[in-house]
């Protein structure tokens, strides 16, 4: 689905954009999960060739839903095209101005999660140090992903025993790419298995 496809059916039904976008962007991302090259490469090609990235959907000027899916997957494509600042701006955006954990709205606090562990799992076979800073399983600095992982559990506070469950095995695997020697292509894959329950 090209930028025009999208304008063309957004004009035949008006406020859609918004869903529109998010669509090709699961579509798009999970191909560069998958590393289906030709799905991947089509999608890159053509999601580059449009402003689509720099609407205000993919950099925040919109904060309605599907804004938290759409800066989710914009995150992801920047990172995996190496554009790291990009990347940690729009995570800054879900962290901090959109604010999910200070607004107590957990499912939307798991989007951002999921944002985070996703691009560092980009960035591990580019610069693993980042990925690992960015997870706050760094020997050098700690605190980042473990650090939200640790207030969304104590907000959650024993009410959500189930999401409790897998944010606590998210943490253990987190800590232990932090401890380990793993290959940037195994990180990358052990990661991107956490994220595969948040679909939105």
């Amino acid at each position: 689905m090209s930028a025009t496809a999208i304008g063309e059916l957004a004009e035949e039904s008006p406020g859609a954009e918004g869903f529109l976008l998010l669509h090709w962007l699961r579509l798009g991302t999970a191909a560069i999960f998958a590393q289906d090259e030709r799905e991947r490469d089509a999608f890159v090609q053509a999601i580059e060739e449009t402003p689509l990235l720099d609407s205000t959907w993919a950099t925040g000027g919109e904060q309605n839903y599907p804004a938290h899916g759409i800066l989710r997957r914009a995150a992801v494509v920047h990172a995996y095209r190496n554009r790291k600042k990009r990347a940690l701006d729009i995570l800054d955006i879900l962290r901090r101005d959109m604010n999910p954990i200070a607004r107590r709205q957990i499912s939307l606090v798991l989007v951002q999660i999921a944002a985070e562990v996703e691009v560092a799992a980009m960035f591990f076979p580019i610069d693993a140090l980042a990925a690992l800073e960015l997870l706050g399983a760094s020997r050098h600095r700690r605190g980042g992903l473990l650090r939200t992982l640790e207030q969304t559990m104590e907000m959650i506070n024993g009410k959500l025993p189930k999401i409790h469950s897998v944010l606590t095995r998210w943490s253990v695997q987190l800590q232990r790419l932090g401890s380990t020697e793993e290959s940037p292509a195994a990180a990358s894959r052990v990661l991107l298995s956490l994220t595969t329950l948040i679909d939105y």
